[in-house]
């Protein structure tokens, strides 16, 4: 087994994941990432923590734009997101503690990402 896949293990054991996006490399927490169908594992923040204009990323690699954020109740918040190819509005609920993943292609638009790749080692 090479170093880099040592390292990888024991990265894992210690409740932790290694990823590459896009130049850096970043041992992430697996609490702080979702795994999409088709796509892989992003950086995801819960659904309480999303801003008005972050970028989502969805199963499949499906982007979609956070137009609104509303708190229904103390458990349940509703987003209405629009998709970046169709530009069709879809309105969702859910619970406050639903992990939703934030797409690396729009830095700007995400700035909790700033978190992620600060810690990240360029390659």
């Amino acid at each position: 087994m090479g170093k880099i896949a040592a390292a990888n293990v024991l990265a894992v054991m210690r409740g932790r994941v290694p990823m590459q996006i896009g130049p850096y490399h970043i041992e992430m927490d697996l609490n702080d990432t979702v795994l999409l169908t088709g796509y892989g594992r992003v950086p995801a923040v819960t659904t309480d923590q999303l801003l008005v204009g972050n970028i989502t990323v969805w199963d499949f690699g499906v982007l979609y734009e956070i137009v609104e954020v509303r708190n229904i109740s103390p458990k349940y918040v509703v987003i209405v997101k629009r998709g970046l190819l169709n530009r069709q509005k879809m309105t969702r609920r859910f619970t406050k503690a639903r992990k939703v993943g934030l797409s690396i292609a729009y830095p700007k638009e995400n700035p909790q990402l700033d978190e992620f790749l600060r810690v990240g080692v360029p390659a």
